[in-house]
């Protein structure tokens, strides 16, 4: 089984918390994700970040001051069709890159 370092998912926030950000694919294990970055471009206001991975909450309404970056390190396992999920309290001005090992 082969395996790949890859960017998972990429875009921006949009205030559905429940937005699909990254679905694995049909295998498994399917994928292990690494690392979560979430970046509040807002000049002066900060935006509230909900994140989930495999239906639980990793991050519940989280400030992300403005101008600012969270990185979240993880090193979780996802199974066939299992998702990431989230959104932001109002806007879209946070951005989020996701990264991890994708089998094949």
């Amino acid at each position: 089984m082969a395996k790949t370092a890859t960017q998972l998912g990429a875009g921006a926030l949009s205030t559905v918390l429940t937005t699909t950000l990254y679905t694995a694919p049909s295998l498994t294990p399917a994928a292990i994700i690494k690392e979560i970055i979430v970046t509040n471009k807002n000049t002066t206001t900060a935006r509230n970040v909900t994140i989930d991975v495999n239906s639980r909450q990793i991050m519940a309404a989280q400030p992300i001051p403005p101008n600012s970056s969270i990185i979240i390190s993880l090193s979780t396992v996802m199974g066939s069709a299992q998702l990431i999920r989230g959104g932001q309290d109002t806007g879209t001005d946070c951005d989020y890159i996701i990264s991890g090992i994708v089998y094949s």
